[in-house]
């Protein structure tokens, strides 16, 4: 259960890495409430080694700690497209909208 757990979590660590590059790269000007002061490239080296680790931890995986990731993210997904899709009111605000870009501009009701 444990082996599990930490799979999924390493899953989500992988898409944090993802989505702090992505953003380096096609967001620079964007603000943030602390920024790390390297370049691009710099901040890929940084992170090389815990992606690195990461996917060497995920590899040692048993299958069936690789079926049960699968399972799990799918169906994950899968209510995720359903609540967007619905329309989904979350914190006053319309999840589709919410999930365009426009988080603080939404209607408050």
């Amino acid at each position: 259960l444990i082996e599990m757990l930490n799979f999924n979590y390493s899953i989500s660590l992988l898409m944090e890495y993802a989505a702090f590059l992505k953003l380096r790269f096609t967001r620079p000007d964007m603000e943030r409430p602390y920024q790390i002061p390297l370049n691009n490239f710099w901040c890929c080296v940084f992170m090389m080694p815990a992606i690195l680790l990461t996917v060497f931890l995920m590899l040692l995986a048993t299958y069936t700690t690789l079926a049960f990731a699968v399972v799990v993210n799918i169906i994950g997904f899968a209510m995720f497209y359903c609540r967007s899709k619905k329309g989904t009111r979350v914190m006053g605000r319309n999840a589709s909208k919410s999930i365009n870009g426009s988080v603080g501009s939404g209607d408050q009701s």
